[in-house]
């Protein structure tokens, strides 16, 4: 079978897939990446190896060709699963999407829709499956100072644990998120706690952070409707402006976020955080970025609560690895007291 879109033919012959006439010598690099990718995210196509691997460390699904984006294998069958492909080089960009089972190929212009750039933020932070930290609070009030450490490990969005090392009085305490279970361990009464719905809007060990934003209980990707309502310049950072709305049927705590991501690292470079009247609560921004395994983030933030003159909360990371193999007991009830 052979049929024309445009100025390209596409054909199948037998069972040997679909193909681009002309193109028959190439074939996707490396093709065993593209089982592990998720269809339903876009799946881009780039002109060669270092494009791959810089488009990877900023989480976006990616693969080549061995002769470069404007080759297109012969066999195009690998990538038939996903729901959208991108193809660029250079100021080229392609779209091909299935049909009723057959490729369209088309020239299209190239844009980011807001749940992926709040879903390819989110996984910059994450990682793709795990992530470990580092990290100190200094917490500063009009009258005392105070600082704190923590470690941290992570699964996707459903676990999270936390456990504070310094200072000795509150060492050991640890936070853990299951799904949507809340625990706490507190090491001076040797109790573990499940904590209601009722107490996430509650500060977290004196900051200004509430427990739910220590566990993360809501997710701001699957518990949100998102809306690029702007475009900036933020920190000498071109940014989206996202809006996000709690969906109706949400355990969310916040009545609505403004986050500000910039275009090139997916970075949060700036949340608003607002009640649910709809009234400005707190602020948080981010001071400072390293590279942290070849991804580019926020090392430095700060959050000020914004009816708390002279309040603010401060968290310094110090490590951040992702993507690894992680013991799935760091994130049960019964191991908590163990964690150091």
């Amino acid at each position: 079978a052979i049929f024309k879109i445009d100025t390209i033919y596409v054909y199948q012959e037998g069972n040997n897939g679909y193909s681009v006439k002309g193109h028959g010598q190439v074939a996707f690099y490396p093709l065993s990446i593209l089982t592990d990718y998720d269809t339903n995210l876009n799946l881009v196509i780039a002109e060669g190896e270092k494009d791959v691997i810089s488009l990877l460390s900023m989480n976006i699904q990616t693969a080549t060709v061995t002769n470069g984006a404007v080759s297109i294998p012969k066999d195009l069958t690998p990538i038939k699963p996903f729901n959208k492909i991108d193809l660029i080089k250079k100021e080229i960009q392609m779209k091909i999407k299935f049909v009723f089972g057959l490729f369209f190929i088309s020239i299209f212009s190239f844009s980011q829709t807001s749940f992926e750039i709040i879903k390819k933020s989110e996984e910059k932070i994450r990682g793709i499956k795990s992530s470990y930290s580092e990290l100190v609070l200094r917490i500063e009030r009009p009258k005392w100072e105070k600082e704190m450490k923590m470690k941290g490990w992570s699964i996707g969005s459903d676990f999270f644990s936390s456990v504070v090392t310094y200072p000795p009085k509150e060492k050991g305490t640890v936070f853990l998120k299951r799904k949507n279970e809340v625990w706490n361990y507190i090491p001076s009464i040797e109790r573990t706690i499940k904590l209601p719905p009722s107490m996430m809007m509650q500060n977290w060990m004196g900051t200004d952070f509430t427990n739910d934003d220590v566990v993360q209980r809501s997710s701001i990707v699957e518990d949100y409707s998102h809306k690029i309502i702007n475009e900036e310049v933020l920190n000498n950072l071109s940014c989206w402006v996202i809006e996000l709305t709690p969906k109706e049927d949400a355990a969310v705590v916040w009545g609505g976020l403004k986050m500000w991501i910039d275009k090139n690292d997916f970075m949060q470079i700036k949340t608003e955080f607002y009640d649910e009247y709809g009234d400005l609560n707190s602020v948080m921004n981010a001071l400072l970025y390293k590279i942290f395994q070849n991804k580019k983030l926020p090392s430095v933030i700060e959050f000020i609560p914004l009816d708390k003159p002279g309040n603010k909360t401060i968290i310094e990371r110090v490590i951040w690895e992702f993507d690894l193999n992680l013991n799935q007991k760091l994130f049960m009830p019964s191991n908590m007291k163990n964690l150091r």
